[in-house]
């Protein structure tokens, strides 16, 4: 059969249905992304052709064209756009879907699957967590599955070939692309940006801290348990009360919400004091968001290494900027001081931000700032004041009362119960009130160590605000005013400074011992996943390649050594394909057994003789070694011939004939 014909041989029933399987096992995960008018499409498409049959005629070409035209239309209206990570998905899916109208032939079906099988890349644009590798392993198979049903013999006895058999198919091709795989990511040469990167275009966003900061913003995180970052020291662990973990810096302060004003474009001053140097490397999950998260106070130069991180900046607020949002899980290692002194000279521009306030509004707190400026005429003697209030008058909830238009004056002399947030915004506003610069900075503190995999865990629970305030010959010092209400926050976490029947974070299962090592040994294995596998950049494989003894190997080293590796595992898995190919069954072997002794004695089968034209022979040849062999070959002609024989009867009697050949001894 010559290709043209056999791209148009027409698909049956079983192959349509195979085909339009895979297609919905490849399409499930981009299901919580797409648009409820794509999922429409996707289903109806998918259940008009499954359920259409052979005899049915072809749609109108003019009715899939309009169908055509009014997806691009929707798509437009979606996304403004074709391309980019959401936009191109979902038109690559509508376009494929739209293929199935077509569905009609073989040549039809390969290039329906190869396009299938290109929708498993897009898996890793959205996810690439260790459920997502494995499902699309999963949906790999079912693609194969499809393949080779569409590429078995075009009758309908082999057709209908049972799953098992071409279960068994696919699981081999997938089993023999194993090392293969393996081999590709261990040792072809690693490019140092994300493989999986490409422009986000979506609104969605995931949790995480945002670029301003009111009253309920910080306590809504609290009640996530999502992972924010993975931090493993190198050297010393510092203490808990020293985890502060430095995000967004807010000066703008509009009488609600605090805010980060223009990014300073200016680099930081040299730390006029640095100690007590700590090295980590942090592993950061997504937030869609430019910044990153460092231990307060951070290195001049903070990332000393870095896995599918491109261009970052310090700026002169210390904060870490990335150049492009954080889309995919980051990988970095820096360093940082847990003693130091940064700015003791604030400059004018600085000064003024630092100081500026609405022109109305929270009069008390005002009133309340100067008067703790007439009793105090040092500074350091006004913050202390303000933290003994806090400290004396304030307790820590995760359900603050609402607060109205003078928020500040609401929480500090009526309501006086709330979260880091409102103890940051308020101290800070009291501070630039009495005359004190001072900033709010948001990030996480603290994290839950994992002994399994000796590093911590930051989850969004651990989102805290504190306020960073200038004085003389000190520069800018931390100050925690959550920490004078609430101890056990920063020495301990969230739930020890919440009480049982006010922590609505509160549940009995979280009480039990194996939920808790249950839950850190899946958090170890993703971790391990983002390290070795996610992480797993030029560094790390030159590491890989000297724990093996292959010192300073260059890219076009493993280039070679990839290709030389690759087609010797192609040449193994060809040769054992054509191994089995060419095998024989139990029962030619032990026919092949017995032609060998004959050979012995001096009778040898001719190539061109059957074998009862043999027998025939050898009887007239020698009549007692054909009296011997006689029953053995009319049991191979009866088996070899025999109708209804399954494969299971046919190995028994090939076993049968193997043991009668054995002990055959010609006379």
């Amino acid at each position: 059969m010559s290709p043209k014909q056999l791209g148009q041989l027409s698909l049956s029933f079983i192959q349509r249905r195979g085909i339009i399987v895979a297609l919905l096992a490849n399409t499930l995960p981009h299901l919580t992304h797409l648009p409820l008018w794509a999922i429409a499409f996707i289903v109806i498409t998918s259940a008009f052709v499954f359920f259409t049959g052979d005899e049915e005629k072809p749609l109108n070409k003019l009715f899939i064209l309009a169908i055509a035209l009014a997806i691009f239309a929707l798509q437009w209206t979606e996304y403004r756009s074709l391309w980019g990570r959401d936009a191109g998905t979902c038109f690559l899916l509508m376009m494929l879907y739209l293929k199935l109208f077509e569905l009609r032939n073989y040549r039809d079906g390969m290039m329906t699957l190869a396009l299938g099988s290109f929708l498993l890349i897009t898996h890793f644009l959205f996810d690439q967590s260790v459920l997502s590798a494995l499902y699309t392993i999963f949906a790999s198979a079912a693609v194969l599955l499809a393949l080779a049903q569409l590429n078995a013999p075009h009758s309908e006895q082999n057709i209908r070939l049972s799953w098992r058999v071409h279960n068994k198919m696919s699981a081999l091709l997938l089993l023999y692309a194993i090392p293969l795989m393996l081999l590709l990511f261990i040792a072809f040469p690693r490019i140092p940006g994300p493989l999986w990167g490409m422009p986000e275009t979506s609104n969605s966003s995931k949790s995480g801290l945002s670029d301003t900061m009111s009253p309920g913003d910080i306590n809504n995180l609290a009640l996530s348990d999502d992972p924010a970052f993975r931090v493993k020291f190198e050297n010393e662990i510092p203490a808990r009360n020293q985890l502060y973990w430095r995000g967004p810096v807010l000066w703008d302060f509009d009488g609600r919400a605090w805010r980060i004003g223009e990014l300073s474009p200016y680099r930081p001053d040299p730390l006029d004091h640095a100690a007590h140097a700590v090295r980590y490397t942090l592993t950061l999950e997504p937030h869609d968001r430019r910044w990153l998260f460092l231990l307060d106070m951070p290195n001049l130069q903070p990332i000393i290494r870095s896995t599918h991180l491109d261009k970052t900046r310090l700026n002169d607020d210390y904060q870490l900027i990335s150049l492009q949002p954080i889309v995919s899980v980051k990988q970095y290692t820096a360093e940082s001081y847990l003693d130091y002194k940064i700015n003791t000279q604030l400059t004018q521009r600085d000064a003024d931000r630092a100081l500026a306030l609405p022109a109305t509004g929270n009069p008390q707190t005002r009133a309340y700032a100067q008067r703790l400026r007439a009793l105090h005429p040092q500074a350091k003697d006004i913050v202390a004041a303000a933290l003994e209030k806090f400290h004396a008058q304030f307790f820590y909830t995760l359900t603050p009362p609402l607060l109205g238009n003078d928020s500040i004056d609401e929480f500090l002399f009526t309501t006086q119960a709330g979260f880091c947030e409102h103890f940051a915004s308020s101290f800070v506003f009291i501070m630039r009130a009495a005359g004190i610069p001072a900033r709010v900075v948001t990030g996480y503190q603290g994290g839950e160590f994992n002994p399994l995999g000796n590093y911590f865990l930051i989850k969004q629970a651990d989102a805290h605000a504190w306020a960073e305030v200038w004085l003389d010959d000190r520069g800018w010092i931390r100050v925690d005013p959550t920490a004078a209400v609430s101890p056990d926050r920063i020495q301990l976490n969230l739930d020890a400074a919440l009480s049982r029947d006010t922590n609505p974070r509160y549940n009995a299962m979280l009480e039990m011992n194996w939920l808790r090592k249950a839950s850190l040994l899946l958090d170890s294995g993703k971790n391990y996943w983002n390290y070795w596998v996610l992480g797993y950049g030029p560094e790390l494989q030159q590491q890989f390649f000297k724990a093996l003894g292959m010192m300073n190997i260059d890219s076009l080293q493993l280039g070679v050594i990839s290709i030389i590796c690759t087609m010797l595992i192609l040449l193994i898995v060809v040769g054992l394909h054509l191994r089995k190919a060419t095998t024989q069954t139990p029962l030619a072997r032990a026919f092949a057994a017995l032609l060998a002794k004959l050979a012995k004695a001096g009778y040898e089968k001719q190539r061109s003789e059957c074998p009862s034209v043999f027998l025939m022979r050898l009887e007239r040849e020698h009549a007692a070694h054909a009296q011997q062999v006689k029953p053995l070959v009319e049991f191979y002609i009866e088996w070899t011939y025999v109708e209804n024989a399954n494969a299971a009867q046919a190995k028994q009697a090939g076993q049968c004939l193997q043991k009668s050949v054995r002990k055959l001894r010609l006379r």
